[in-house]
C-alpha cells in the first residue's frame, strides 16, 4: 500500500492525499481547457485513462498527489476541494513539482496556488529530506512562471520536447529555511 504523507495545513489551504473518491472531480478539472493546455500532454483524458493512471499511481512510492482544499477564506466554505498539486520522481535528495491546477474557477487568483506550492517547499520537502524541488512549466505560461518565482523558484534552463518548450525552474529548499 502507498505510504501517505501529510496532510499539510496552511492559512488558506490544506493539502491531503488524493483518494479514489476524488477521481471524478480531478478528471473534470484536468479536462478543462485552461487546465489541460498547461500540462505536458494536452489531450483530454477518459474515465478509463484516469482510472488506469490511478491504479498505477497507487503502486508508486515516489509519487504523491495532494488535493488542495479551501480553508478560512472570507465568504467561502472550508473543506471545498479546489485543486491539486503533486510531488513526483521523489528521490533521496530531489523531487519534481507538478500536476498543479486550481480546478474551481471561483478560487483562481486568491493566493491558493501560491500557498500550496509554499507548503510543499517548506513542509513536504524537508519532511522527505529533499534539498531541491524542480519543475517544468510551459514557456508561454507567464502567470505560472511568476507564481513559481514568488515561491522562490529560479530559472534553471529550457527543455524542448515533442510536447513543446518548457522552462525548468528549481528551488533550493535549504536556502528557503
Amino acid at each position: 500500500m502507498k505510504r501517505s504523507i501529510g496532510p499539510y495545513e496552511g492559512r488558506r489551504v490544506r493539502l491531503r492525499s488524493l483518494e479514489a473518491a476524488d477521481l471524478p472531480l480531478t478528471m473534470l478539472w484536468r479536462n478543462k481547457e485552461r487546465c489541460r493546455t498547461a500540462f505536458r500532454s494536452t489531450d483530454p483524458i477518459t474515465e478509463e485513462d484516469h482510472r488506469l493512471w490511478f491504479e498505477g499511481y497507487e503502486q508508486k512510492e515516489d509519487d504523491f498527489v495532494f488535493v488542495i482544499e479551501s480553508k478560512h477564506l472570507p465568504g467561502r466554505l472550508s473543506g471545498v476541494r479546489i485543486g491539486q498539486i503533486s510531488l513526483y520522481h521523489v528521490t533521496s535528495r530531489e523531487a519534481e513539482l507538478g500536476r498543479m491546477m486550481i480546478g474551481d474557477d471561483s478560487f483562481l487568483r486568491k493566493g491558493c496556488a501560491l500557498e500550496a506550492v509554499e507548503i510543499l517547499v517548506q513542509e513536504a520537502g524537508p519532511g522527505l529530506g529533499l534539498s531541491e524541488i524542480y519543475l517544468e512549466v510551459r514557456s508561454q505560461n507567464a502567470a505560472a512562471i511568476a507564481l513559481y518565482q514568488r515561491a522562490g523558484f529560479i530559472h534553471d534552463g529550457i527543455v524542448i520536447c515533442d510536447h513543446g518548450t518548457f522552462v525548468r525552474m528549481a528551488v533550493d529548499i535549504e536556502a528557503q529555511r
